[in-house]
């Protein structure tokens, strides 16, 4: 597999700018359950809406706090803070927070794809 740090898939504002980030390669686009990469072509309609954990971890810290992250494509734009985003516009991770956990501004509930990767209750996450 041939890797990269940032990449842009058709259509999206990293595409748009003439700004040097190249198209992403064909199993990005298969990992995250987006559409257009290199070979594949851009269809909104195909793409994942439903949260997902994907490589996104919060570490223990912030896990044992009822802390955790999911996977989030608005967090790899450039979105205002306070954003829950764990690296504003370089990464696709979105914190959140347990039902049970301490409340954070701007934070959303954790969606239960959290709750069932971690083998958490599923009543400490959201329904969707």
């Amino acid at each position: 597999k041939k890797g990269c740090q940032f990449c842009a898939i058709a259509h999206s504002n990293a595409d748009e700018k003439d700004n040097g980030v190249a198209r992403c390669d064909a199993w990005v686009c298969a990992k995250y359950g987006v559409t257009g990469c290199v070979g594949v072509r851009r269809n909104k309609k195909a793409e994942r809406t439903q949260a997902e954990v994907g490589d996104c971890k919060a570490d223990v810290g912030n896990r044992n706090a009822g802390r955790h992250t999911y996977l989030d494509w608005d967090c790899a734009g450039h979105e205002g803070i306070p954003s829950a985003c764990q690296s504003p516009g370089k990464g696709p991770c979105r914190f959140c927070v347990l039902t049970d956990g301490a409340p954070q501004v701007g934070w959303p509930t954790c969606p239960k794809v959290v709750c069932t990767k971690w083998k958490l209750k599923k009543q400490q996450c959201s329904r969707s």
